[in-house]
C-alpha cells in the first residue's frame, strides 16, 4: 500500500507540473490590426503537484483545483508573452491584444507556437 501511494505521488507531481494554454487575441498597433494565436506551456507553480499527491485519497483532496485551471496569474503570464511576442515581431511597442480568450489546451511541455497575420490598415479606423 505504501509503495503504490508513493508511486501515484511521484506521478502525480511529474505529470501535472505543467499546464500548456492557447491564447487567442485580435491585436491594435501603430502599424495596424491583426490577429494572434500563440500556444505555450508553463509551469503550475507553487506546491500544487505535491498537494494534489498528498490528498488524493482524501475524494480527489487538492487536485480538484486542476479542474479549474488556468487560473488568472496563469493567463495573465500568456497574455503577457502574447503581447511581448507581438510587439517584437512587428517592431512595435504600441501593439496591444483586445479581448484576449486563454484556453487550457493539456497538461503537459510542447513547443511555443505563434501564428500572427501581417497588420492591415483599416482605412475607416486607423
Amino acid at each position: 500500500m505504501k509503495t503504490i501511494l508513493l508511486v501515484m505521488l511521484v506521478f502525480l507531481s511529474f505529470s501535472c507540473s505543467t499546464i500548456r494554454m492557447q491564447v487567442k487575441a485580435p491585436y491594435k498597433s501603430s502599424q495596424g490590426n491583426g490577429h494572434v494565436t500563440y500556444e505555450r506551456s508553463y509551469s503550475v507553480g507553487g506546491g500544487m503537484p505535491l498537494w494534489c499527491g498528498l490528498t488524493v485519497i482524501f475524494y480527489g483532496g487538492a487536485c480538484w483545483a486542476y479542474v479549474g485551471m488556468p487560473f488568472v496569474p496563469h493567463e495573465n503570464m500568456i497574455i503577457k508573452d502574447a503581447t511581448t511576442v507581438v510587439r517584437t515581431k512587428l517592431g512595435s511597442q504600441d501593439a496591444v491584444l483586445e479581448n484576449p480568450e486563454v484556453k487550457r489546451l493539456s497538461w503537459g511541455s510542447a513547443e511555443t507556437f505563434v501564428s500572427y497575420d501581417e497588420p492591415k490598415i483599416d482605412p475607416l479606423n486607423p
